[in-house]
């Protein structure tokens, strides 16, 4: 069930690029070197956003070697001492420091179980991208209810991050986070237009989210146990 990395950069180059233009920004992909600025001639961003408030260069990386942050710690200075300008790097699922925009909230455990409700009739109409599209909102959710539940502070709140931690505290299994990752890089995919590989199982794949999610919620309903003294 698996889609590369490469891939997953790519529609997550397309997510973060249709953000800034929803934000009113001015947005070139792979922008060619006529259209980056002088102090960044020879670097090749992945994504340039313009807007008279201020502009930014973003790269997409999956991850990220001691080669790859000297480097972009460079840029990032070279960058960031032009006026008005910044520079973010962007890991699929998480953009930071992060644009512009409305405060979001959590949704509640009625909501996240109205999610599932949804999820099941789109699966019964024989709907399964856009049912795995509505249903991947149900575990994010959950994640971080249960992150709160069990007082764990999260530096961010990207699903990679939160998910990391609750591995790192023992609330979810690495097994789990193996397969959940699995099923984020394929909900990437159907989101931003690729093609599902034949071997890819929706049905399942639904099937993993309702018990994520469920066992995510147990999960913020357990009581935090005390410190040992």
């Amino acid at each position: 069930m698996s889609i590369p990395d490469r891939t997953l950069e790519r529609v997550t180059v397309e997510r973060v690029a249709q953000e800034y233009r929803d934000k009113g920004y001015q947005v070139v992909v792979q922008p060619d070197v006529t259209e980056r600025p002088d102090f960044i001639r020879e670097y090749q961003p992945d994504i340039i956003a313009r807007s008279p408030k201020g502009s930014v260069v973003i790269e997409v990386k999956n991850w990220l070697s001691a080669e790859d942050r000297d480097r972009l710690q460079g840029i990032a200075k070279r960058v960031e001492s032009s006026p008005e300008w910044r520079f973010i790097v962007v890991s699929p699922g998480e953009v930071r420091p992060g644009a512009p925009g409305p405060q979001l909230n959590d949704l509640q455990e009625p909501q996240i179980v109205r999610l599932l409700e949804q999820v099941a009739g789109l699966r019964a109409g024989d709907q399964l991208p856009a049912a795995v599209l509505v249903a991947w909102s149900a575990p994010e959710a959950a994640m971080r209810r249960a992150a709160i539940a069990n007082a764990i502070e999260l530096r961010r709140a990207d699903t990679w991050e939160v998910m990391r931690e609750l591995v790192s505290n023992g609330i979810l299994e690495r097994q789990r986070y193996r397969e959940i990752s699995e099923g984020l890089r394929v909900r990437s995919a159907i989101a931003h237009g690729f093609e599902t590989p034949n071997t890819v199982d929706l049905g399942q794949l639904l099937n993993l989210i309702e018990t994520s999610t469920r066992e995510l919620l147990a999960e913020a309903h357990r009581p935090v146990e005390p410190p040992a003294s």
